[in-house]
């Protein structure tokens, strides 16, 4: 019986990266097509979480390509490196991907689309930092999908 490598194998890893962010950008423009079915979808939904899940496994390795793929950010890079970042907690690429999502409007449905992919119970760990960066637009679009009400003004977030 062959045992698995502990080691990633980089081109692999690669793959899963790539096909994420493809995956993903087509999955953003698809769910508000009219002509699209929900079992399209959900087969989409299905090839999009086998190579998330992949770049979970892989570990540090998968967090770096996905990072190296936002050199030239499209929606679906930002979109896999967001949802990585949720399921690592990793809040410093989480601040990173923010600052991204208000330089670059045109990316902030990924970051967006990332944490409603999440879901209620993989975005509550990261509650306290999107709360931190309400005055990111992205992170307020993010919160208002998870049902957060972030209201609150820099000056009424310091003296509550």
């Amino acid at each position: 019986m062959h045992m698995p490598s502990a080691t990633p194998i980089p081109v692999v890893v690669q793959q899963h990266a790539d096909e994420s962010a493809v995956l993903a950008q087509i999955r953003l423009s698809l769910s508000s097509a009219p002509h699209v079915r929900l079992h399209h979808l959900r087969r989409l939904d299905e090839r999009l979480a086998a190579h998330l899940d992949g770049l979970v496994v892989a570990g540090g390795h998968g967090v770096r390509c996905v990072e190296a793929a936002l050199a030239e950010p499209g929606v679906g890079a930002v979109f896999a490196t967001t949802w990585l970042a949720i399921a690592h907690s990793a809040t410093d690429v989480l601040a990173r991907l923010f600052a991204l999502a208000e330089a670059e409007p045109s990316v902030q449905p990924g970051v967006a689309g990332a944490f409603a992919a999440g879901g209620d119970t993989a975005l509550r760990p990261c509650e306290p930092f999107l709360g931190e960066n309400h005055k990111a637009t992205a992170g307020a679009e993010a919160l208002a999908i998870i049902g957060i009400d972030n209201k609150l003004s820099p000056q009424e977030t310091t003296s509550a």
